[in-house]
């Protein structure tokens, strides 16, 4: 059998691992949802809490599975805690699968 002309295919393992966290993160609803709330601007949990109609214990619970990847900025005032999102092919990802074309 010839061999391919087009050369060897190789992946990197280490980035597909990195790609199925983020697709795992954002498979769950409420996550994806909190993402997109926190895409373009920094928002209260209080903020999360209205927008989504859930209690902030369970946003809580979700915004850890972000902070586990890296993949948000937590910034403290008072007794208020604010989150968006840190991480550029997340920001990118999302914004690809928001466009009008996918709709």
């Amino acid at each position: 059998m010839d061999a391919c002309p087009a050369g060897d295919a190789t992946l990197d393992e280490r980035e597909v691992e990195e790609l199925l966290k983020l697709f795992r993160l954002l498979a769950n609803p409420t996550r994806l949802k909190i993402a997109l709330l926190i895409r373009d601007r920094e928002r209260c949990v209080c903020e999360l809490e209205r927008a989504l109609g859930i209690d902030q214990t369970l946003i809580s619970h979700h915004l850890r599975s972000f902070k586990e990847l890296g993949a948000v900025e937590e910034r403290r005032d008072w007794k208020w805690r604010y989150y968006r999102l840190r991480d550029d092919r997340l920001k990118r990802l999302l914004t690809l699968l928001a466009r009008q074309e996918f709709k």
